[in-house]
């Protein structure tokens, strides 16, 4: 069931996409475009989610939340970013080309106005897909982000006020790639989220694995180490098998002693390893 209503939801939105990494295991959460992200991949109200550009958008980002992924060109914590300054550029303020923008209060300096130009940052290029827009968020000023997300939950837009949040952590923390922002709550409920301390999360990274094949030495190195430990191996079984043998012998000694004598002859001692 989960593959076709995630079939269903790439059918309806067949030239929508939201971005992630490049290689992502998100990809199929995500669409089909996946370098890009445009205003037609975007709903503004929360009824909206329950749409299939919704629930695209919504089934990627918390993918991307989740997700240690990453390459040398881009991660997915800082794909999902890119999206939420995106979501919020286009909803709140407009930008880029959104024609049916609601009137709201949440766009002045009082709210999330301080916020704009982070939204926005390098004109929502996918070039900028990283934390270059940490560089125009207030964090060492007398702008509090709650002012902005107070307002917005407000104006029942939960989704958006927990998208500014996670904005917020993201410049607070600056998680490198492989380790997520640290956030509790839903983000699409309403449920408030809540900063935390990020989690790392252990990962692979696959250009461990492509350093070229062994050097003669170290092909050398690891057969010796292998023989030394089978010779150890055999070493503690021949030893404990002679001494198993022994002490069968010295109980097989005493026992005829005894029945030849009928007094009784000492005992062996057990032996010890």
């Amino acid at each position: 069931m989960p593959c076709l209503v995630t079939a269903f939801l790439l059918f309806a939105a067949a030239a929508q996409a939201v971005v992630v990494a490049p290689g992502s295991p998100c990809a199929a959460s995500c669409g089909n475009v996946l370098d890009s992200t445009s205003s037609d991949d975007l709903v503004c109200s929360t009824g909206a989610y329950a749409g299939p550009t919704g629930q695209l958008f919504q089934g990627c980002i918390e993918c991307e939340l989740r997700s240690s992924f990453h390459n040398p060109e881009r991660s997915d914590v800082y794909s999902m970013l890119y999206n939420l300054r995106y979501s919020l550029s286009y909803c709140l303020f407009g930008v880029p080309h959104n024609d049916q923008l609601a009137n709201t209060p949440c766009i002045t300096s009082k709210a999330c106005g301080p916020f704009g130009d982070a939204f926005s940052y390098g004109n929502l290029s996918s070039d900028f897909a990283n934390l270059e827009y940490c560089s125009k968020w207030p964090l060492n000023t007398d702008v509090d982000y709650r002012s902005c997300t107070e307002c917005l939950q407000a104006a029942d837009n939960n989704y958006l006020a927990n998208f500014a949040t996670i904005l917020q952590a993201g410049c607070e923390q600056k998680p490198v790639p492989g380790v997520s922002v640290g956030v509790v709550g839903d983000i699409f409920s309403n449920e408030i989220v809540n900063i935390t301390a990020p989690t790392p999360t252990a990962t692979v990274d696959p250009a461990w694995f492509d350093q070229g094949p062994l050097s003669l030495s170290a092909k050398v190195g690891i057969a010796v180490g292998v023989i030394v430990v089978l010779l150890v191996m055999v070493g503690f079984a021949i030893t404990g098998t002679t001494m198993v043998a022994r002490e069968r012998s010295q109980w097989a000694i005493w026992a005829w002693a005894s029945k030849r004598t009928g007094t009784g002859a000492t005992r062996p001692q057990a032996s010890s390893l």
